[in-house]
């Protein structure tokens, strides 16, 4: 838990410090804490604890159904499996997560109904008829379970300006009228071909299950 210390002692000595200068002298604490995949989600636990603040958190890609997915393709044992992902701690880290968390957030709805619900801290069913009870005001009998929230990924453009050129220059239109490449075309072009054809922006290890070829593939056939 070295890095729950490290981290507990900066946020003290930053709330004293944003007490200051925006909270006339009172220390300024965090509202809440958010954790990301097991690990930090094991962190994030006993930080909230320590700091009496809700959790939030997001699992990311989950043990449990990563342990199922590895059983069903044959190639390694249980505790092969164990050995190489460390994939019972990580469970361990994923059940204190949802037992401490106010809020998970998923990207789909199928995480939630197909792999949290593998999770001893979790029953979709029951998280459904907590949900209605608390809405009707009506007692839960002491029972919990975070509200799972579904975010899909995805990026907001509405407030993004394009930019001719960097931020600090100012750019001028070429003789035929089209605004010059930026700084940056350079530096891109060095990886392509041909760097003029239409590209794909995609984030994800080389690997055979982000499946990256149907990306290409559904890109060119939907043009």
């Amino acid at each position: 838990h070295e890095f729950v210390d490290g981290a507990l002692n900066h946020v003290v000595q930053m709330s004293k410090v944003l007490g200051e200068q925006i909270g006339n002298g009172y220390p300024v604490w965090p509202v809440a804490i958010h954790g990301h995949y097991a690990d930090a989600g094991d962190s994030a636990a006993l930080l909230s604890g320590a700091l009496n603040v809700p959790m939030l958190f997001t699992g990311h890609s989950l043990g449990r159904d990563k342990l199922e997915q590895l059983l069903r393709q044959g190639r390694l044992s249980r505790d092969e499996i164990n050995s190489t992902y460390k994939i019972m701690r990580r469970i361990e880290a994923e059940e204190l997560s949802l037992e401490a968390s106010e809020i998970v957030i998923t990207s789909t709805r199928q995480e939630i109904d197909e792999q949290w619900r593998l999770y001893d801290g979790f029953d979709p069913i029951l998280e459904r008829k907590l949900r209605a009870r608390i809405k009707r005001n009506v007692s839960c009998y002491g029972k919990f379970m975070p509200r799972m929230v579904v975010m899909p990924p995805g990026m907001e453009f509405h407030h993004i300006i394009p930019h001719d050129g960097d931020m600090e220059t100012e750019t001028e239109a070429n003789e035929d009228g089209k605004s010059p490449d930026p700084p940056i075309w350079t530096e891109i072009m060095r990886f392509f071909s041909n760097p003029r054809k239409p590209m794909i922006l995609a984030l994800a290890r080389p690997d055979p299950k982000k499946n990256l070829m149907t990306l290409v593939k559904a890109f060119g056939e939907c043009r």
